[in-house]
């Protein structure tokens, strides 16, 4: 199974299984750095591709309004157990089909969740969601790290690597890019974009 084609199934079955290569006990850096440096103040948040919450969490101990969904019922069961008494919002939600979420946020954060699609449809999903102006914080694994070539394997090894060119032309109708750095994840050894971009005018 290519970790470029999980299904729903897949995921619920690597958090059933406690296999969750992903998962890490602090929210992505590069996001937290971007928000100090572009002076972005508490505000609404969708977090999509949520997993157990930890991006979340640290948002909304930062004071943001944050809402965080995932396709796998037993990743939000995580994500609520490990909340308890912080004021976030979850739901089991499959953000590439569900047509509206209800509302639209200031900013969307996903952290190693585009890149298992990397189309125009997520882009536009992302872009229908978010107020005129708003942000979008995506991180992508890197295709200039040879080691991170996705693998073969019941759940996703590697994440699936796309090259800086491939990620500017699936966004760029709908998203101005404002910042992009190349970077190691501490700990999984893989290099990683991250991207915060604007909502392009409608």
């Amino acid at each position: 199974m290519n970790s470029s084609k999980m299904k729903v199934n897949d995921w619920e079955n690597c958090y059933t299984r406690g296999k969750q290569p992903w998962h890490r006990s602090y929210a992505d850096p590069q996001l937290i750095k971007l928000i100090e440096e572009y002076n972005i103040s508490p505000c609404t948040v969708l977090d999509v591709g949520c997993g157990k919450g930890v991006t979340a969490r640290e948002l909304a101990n930062r004071l943001f309004k944050v809402k965080g969904i995932d396709i796998s019922p037993k990743a939000i069961e995580w994500a609520k157990f490990d909340s308890k008494g912080i004021d976030i919002e979850f739901e089991v939600v499959d953000f590439l089909k569900t047509k509206f979420l209800g509302r639209t946020y200031d900013l969307i954060t996903d952290t190693g969740c585009f890149h298992y699609t990397l189309n125009r449809n997520f882009a536009k999903k992302v872009f229908d969601h978010l107020r005129p102006s708003g942000f979008w914080y995506t991180s992508v694994a890197s295709k200039e790290d040879k080691n991170n070539s996705p693998v073969k394997g019941s759940f996703p090894i590697r994440p699936p690597a796309h090259s800086l060119d491939r990620i500017i032309n699936v966004v760029k109708p709908y998203f101005v890019v404002q910042d992009i750095r190349h970077y190691q994840w501490s700990g999984t050894g893989f290099y990683f974009y991250s991207v915060l971009m604007n909502k392009r005018g409608e």
